[in-house]
């Protein structure tokens, strides 16, 4: 299994406070579930640009820490609405710094999971 995050957050993946991260569970891309989440599971990080969008860095790496937590954000930012949202909150490990994968280079923001049937979490 092997995890790829994406996003266009300022401050990813590289300039993290304590390495900690959270994604709220609708950041999910299907197939990827709670079910999946594993300490320790290699991941791939990428940051692109805001609009107009473009790649800018990927590297590798794996989340540990993972724990499931309430978030305040709001929702829905149009309406102002704002409720607990479940999140997962994780520690980012990067290794090393790598070419941004053009596999990926469509990508829109979440949490994917590659090959989720694997047993290969944490392997490099």
């Amino acid at each position: 299994m092997k995890y790829v995050m994406v996003t266009d957050w300022r401050e990813h993946w590289d300039r993290l406070p304590g390495g900690r991260a959270s994604y709220t569970m609708k950041m999910f891309v299907p197939p990827m579930a709670a079910k999946h989440l594993k300490d320790g599971t290699r991941t791939t990080f990428l940051l692109f640009s805001k609009p107009p969008r473009k790649p800018l860095r990927a590297w590798t790496g794996k989340v540990t820490g993972i724990e499931l937590t309430g978030d305040s954000r709001p929702d829905n930012y149009r309406v102002g609405y704002s409720r607990s949202v479940p999140a997962v909150t994780f520690t980012v490990h990067l290794s090393r710094e790598i070419r941004f994968p053009s596999k990926h280079a469509a990508l829109a923001d979440g949490w994917y999971v590659e090959e989720p049937d694997s047993d290969a979490a944490g392997l490099w």
